[in-house]
C-alpha cells in the first residue's frame, strides 16, 4: 500500500516539514506522524498554500552507488536514459502516474536536482 503524507514550507521558519496534511483552508497545516511526549503530542504548523505536495515514492538513484531519496509532487528529477543516451528533468506533478510512464523506459540515473517553490530557475534549464 502506497504511503500518504505531504511536505510544505513552514510559514514562520521558512523549512520544510513533512507529516500528514489536515486542514487546506484559508491556511494549510501539516502535523507531523510521530507522536512526541515532550511536546506533549503531535507538532503542527501552518504552510505556505503553494509549496504544499504529497508524496510519489521513493526513486533509487541508480549512480554509481545506488542511493534513495523521497520524491513529492514539485521535485525536478534529472534523468539519464540508455539508447540513445540522454539527460533530461521531469517536474513530478500527478502522483497517479507510474514510473515508466512518467520517466520513460531505459532509465539508468535518477537524480533530485531540487524543487519547483526553491529552484525555479531549474524549468528554463
Amino acid at each position: 500500500m502506497r504511503e500518504i503524507k505531504f511536505r510544505g514550507i513552514e510559514l514562520e521558519s521558512k523549512n520544510w516539514v513533512y507529516g500528514s496534511l489536515i486542514n487546506f483552508d484559508p491556511i494549510p497545516e501539516i502535523q507531523e506522524n510521530d507522536y512526541d511526549e515532550g511536546a506533549y503530542g503531535y507538532q503542527r504548523w501552518e504552510v505556505i498554500p503553494e509549496s504544499v505536495g504529497q508524496f510519489y515514492m521513493e526513486l533509487q538513484t541508480y549512480d554509481n552507488e545506488v542511493q534513495s531519496f523521497d520524491a513529492y509532487e514539485g521535485d525536478i528529477i534529472e534523468v539519464g536514459r540508455y539508447a540513445p543516451t540522454e539527460y533530461y528533468t521531469v517536474v513530478i506533478e500527478d502522483i497517479r502516474k507510474t514510473p515508466d510512464n512518467l520517466f520513460g523506459s531505459s532509465v539508468v540515473s535518477r537524480k533530485l536536482l531540487g524543487n519547483i517553490y526553491e529552484n525555479p530557475e531549474l524549468l528554463n534549464a
